[in-house]
């Protein structure tokens, strides 16, 4: 079996669970206020100016728009559409509901009850009619988002061609037109009260604010290791693992790590018109119940940094030998990152450490300045004492010295006006530096291995030192044992 890794992605999946009666959705207008007086909390950005829609230069856009429409715009729009006439027309049509008595919503791709922050997040199906139905005071949430290609045939009607009239064609050059992926409409729908948790998606984004109104928090890439996401290898990537919303006896306020991330900050009405660039994290929530679609369009960013994964990393007769596994991993990183353009003006160390440990594996109340070994019993770390080095090193570096150049060249990529900005090159990496670890030790242990790499790393070696520097660490980077004593 050969071994590559590959850029994780993907929507969240739906998982059936059987037509259910939902308790009716709250209409709590106290959670409303304090979930409203959290997003007016958060440090701000400046407030997006709203401009007339042209979608020309938007492939290269990188900051977020908001557009308002104008009547030859908005007579496409399904703006028609209400809780009522969903209801009606939808009838007992199935729509995959998620349902929870907290706000706040992380989603884990059909695996919530298996991790602590989603556990609480119920599937079910409802029909149109009990999603949009009148509803009365209840302790429960209901929330969906799906593809609008799963929606009956007469409600897909309405909308006509939104998922066109909102693509953005941003395929690279050597990629013929008719092979690059259409854009895809989904829907996001809740009650009142409901918050997606802060996410960011690798996809142009349109969202067209159907009816109801949402309020919007968008952070800058440069932001995402301070909002401390998943690893890539977890069924919650792209999604933060640090609550936006802090309960207290007094209470929601904003959780303490979002006081250092400014954000911009805006309201969606029905007819308005956000557009959110790639790599830009998000939360979301539903002031009053309302429906937006959101059409994805694939990016240059995502479809270049897919070419890291054509390269086959020489590991595949390693997969029965554990400590193989660790020392092709940790020599294949260390080897890797100083040819990283995206990392200069930082170092390997500090980029590991910060990034990619701090940011998506140390617990969430861990000062970012304090060691990483600190996190780990030394009998984890211990696990690093039976790493062989030597000679081996030698052979490793020398199979993995022209893969890792090629994948460090991926991010040097520059086509037209399109480059991979810094921030986004040190997110991707990250996403592939964690996907190297979960094959070495797996999920349990990728915290300790990349402490591990991160504090063997020299604290001045920089870009473009590898591998004349780089060897002389390697020696020191196996030799875990230092750090277990």
């Amino acid at each position: 079996m050969k071994y590559s890794v590959a850029l994780a992605a993907g929507a969240v999946a739906a998982v059936l669970l059987g037509i259910a009666v939902l308790p009716r959705p709250i209409h709590d207008t106290q959670l409303v206020r304090e979930v409203r007086d959290v997003f007016l909390a958060a440090p701000r950005l400046p407030p997006l100016v709203p401009r007339q829609w042209d979608p020309s230069e938007l492939s290269t856009a990188t900051t977020p728009q908001r557009f308002f429409t104008r009547d030859p715009e908005r007579a496409r729009l399904p703006l028609h559409w209400t809780r009522t006439h969903l209801a009606d027309r939808g009838g007992g049509g199935v729509l995959p509901t998620m349902q929870q008595g907290a706000s706040e919503f992380v989603l884990a791709r059909g695996q919530e009850t298996d991790y602590e922050r989603s556990r609480t997040v119920r599937r079910v199906n409802a029909t149109f009619r009990q999603f949009w139905g009148p509803s009365t005071n209840s302790s429960v949430l209901s929330y969906h988002t799906g593809p609008l290609s799963a929606w009956p045939s007469d409600l897909r009607a309405e909308v006509g061609q939104i998922d066109r009239d909102f693509s953005v064609h941003d395929a690279p050059a050597d990629i013929r037109r008719d092979r690059w992926p259409a854009s895809s409409a989904n829907v996001w729908a809740g009650h009142a009260g409901v918050l997606a948790t802060t996410h960011f998606d690798t996809s142009h984004n349109f969202v067209v604010q159907v009816f109801g109104t949402k309020r919007w928090l968008l952070w800058p890439p440069s932001e995402l290791p301070a909002l401390r996401l998943h690893p890539s290898s977890h069924p919650s990537r792209r999604q933060t693992r640090m609550q936006l919303l802090r309960r207290g006896v007094n209470g929601s306020r904003l959780a303490d790590g979002y006081s250092r991330c400014p954000a911009h900050h805006e309201v969606m009405g029905p007819g308005d018109v956000l557009y959110v660039p790639p790599f830009w994290a998000h939360a979301v929530f539903t002031e009053e119940v309302g429906l937006s679609l959101s059409i994805l369009s694939p990016s240059w960013l995502e479809a270049a940094w897919a070419r890291a994964s054509w390269y086959e990393l020489p590991f595949n007769q390693l997969q029965d030998s554990a400590t193989d596994r660790m020392l092709a991993a940790g020599v294949f990183i260390s080897t890797l990152l100083p040819k990283c353009q995206a990392l200069k003006g930082t170092t390997p160390r500090a980029f590991l450490h910060r990034d990619v440990h701090w940011a998506r594996h140390a617990p969430i109340s861990a000062n970012e300045d304090v060691a990483c070994s600190t996190h780990y019993a030394s009998a984890e770390l211990a696990q690093c004492r039976e790493v062989l080095g030597g000679d081996r090193q030698r052979d490793f570096i020398h199979l993995i010295e022209e893969t890792s150049s090629k994948v460090a060249a991926v991010l040097d990529r520059e086509e037209g006006s399109h480059s991979f900005d810094a921030a986004v090159g040190r997110e991707l990496l990250a996403g592939y530096v964690d996907q190297l670890a979960n094959w070495a030790v797996g999920e349990e242990q990728m915290g300790a291995f990349l402490c591990c790499i991160s504090e063997s790393l020299p604290r001045s070696l920089s870009i473009n030192q590898c591998p004349s520097m780089c060897h002389g660490t390697i020696q020191a980077l196996f030799s875990w044992y230092v750090l277990c004593d």
